[in-house]
């Protein structure tokens, strides 16, 4: 079949695909994204909208999966304050947050903040602990003890302190991690109160009522750990062989001695701190102790007698590292037979003096 050369005839040629106005959105949501296109203020809002996408996804998930959350918004709405998830928005924040909390009933997401969903999984179970701490408690968000009992609890039960997370932000340690992680961040929260005027006045309030927040675990029956057993089988016995020996008659104010045992791949030094699970207390003792000497002559502090001590050896600078801990001990009162003993002592010499002759 002849084709016309006549420019005036129909052809049936398909149209360019690159002039539809589908592929020219394509194109420029393209540009956006890869940054090749568009102005800077274009490609903000362009990331800005795919976060918050990637937030309100997540959220819908968390708000129906999420074991943690779901329990959370359950008794919350026993506690007659119900949390529709139109009062947990998404939206961008600055750069230093992840979440927070309004009294009003509200929560915050910072959607450009997260990690993974399991990160927002955490903060949003953080801030739903907070506020299930203002309904049932009525909490004064003014009076630092009380904001930092609610941020030992909400640290403690969200899954912030888990193993994997501390290992993320830089924190390893095999003893008390969780501990150290609580009130650690506890009293960064605090600080940033308004009404906390240092740090020093956060720390104070975070150790006044450590005892009975850190093991207030309601509305959760226990603390939810994440402790990844098999790696702490594995790891614990690479990073240190050292020893330590339970010390010989410790003495509160007196002096004891120490003994280890240690191999050639341990640190060349460590430091010793003194222990007391019960006050969750840590005194150091000895600094810079050279790890082959194997034994050392410690002068205790004073402190009150009794059981559940433990000495721990640490690294130097960093006590969240513990290379190893003595089996729970008992620290005596100085003994009075000594002072018995000294003074029947005296009181024979004196009277053997009286009595000879002058």
């Amino acid at each position: 079949m002849a084709t016309s050369n006549n420019p005036g005839s129909s052809t049936n040629s398909p149209p360019d695909p690159s002039q539809s106005p589908s592929f020219k959105r394509w194109l420029h949501k393209a540009g956006l994204v890869t940054g090749l296109a568009g102005t800077k203020d274009e490609q903000m809002a362009n990331l800005e909208e795919y976060k918050h996408n990637t937030c309100e996804k997540w959220k819908t998930e968390l708000l129906n999966y999420s074991p943690a959350v779901t329990f959370m918004l359950k008794h919350l709405e026993l506690s007659g304050c119900p949390v529709p998830a139109d009062n947990i928005i998404c939206t961008p924040c600055a750069p230093v947050r992840t979440g927070g909390f309004h009294p009003i009933g509200a929560i915050v997401l910072c959607q450009s903040h997260f990690m993974n969903k399991k990160h927002m999984e955490d903060t949003l179970t953080h801030e739903l602990v907070h506020m299930y701490d203002h309904c049932k408690f009525k909490v004064d968000w003014n009076n630092l003890r009380h904001h930092a009992c609610s941020e030992i609890r909400a640290n403690s039960l969200s899954g912030d302190c888990r193993f994997t997370r501390e290992i993320q932000r830089g924190f390893l340690a095999f003893s008390k991690q969780h501990q150290a992680c609580v009130r650690r961040r506890a009293v960064m929260s605090v600080v940033g109160n308004p009404a906390c005027p240092d740090q020093a006045a956060a720390e104070r309030a975070v150790n006044e009522v450590w005892e009975s927040c850190f093991n207030d675990t309601r509305p959760f029956d226990e603390v939810r750990t994440y402790s990844c057993l098999v790696i702490l089988t594995f790891v614990v016995p690479l990073v240190s062989a050292l020893t330590l020996n339970l010390p010989k008659d410790p003495i509160t104010g007196g002096q004891t001695v120490l003994t280890w045992t240690a191999n050639a791949t341990d640190p060349p030094s460590f430091t010793i701190e003194l222990d007391q699970a019960s006050f969750h207390n840590a005194l150091g003792i000895a600094n810079n102790v050279a790890t082959s000497a194997m034994t050392l002559t410690l002068e205790l502090p004073s402190v009150p007698p009794g059981g559940g001590y433990t000495l721990q050896a640490v690294a130097n600078g960093d006590i969240n590292l513990v290379y190893s801990a003595t089996s729970p001990f008992t620290i005596s009162s100085p003994s009075t037979t000594g002072s018995t003993s000294v003074s029947v002592a005296k009181s024979s010499a004196k009277s053997t003096s009286s009595s000879s002759p002058s």
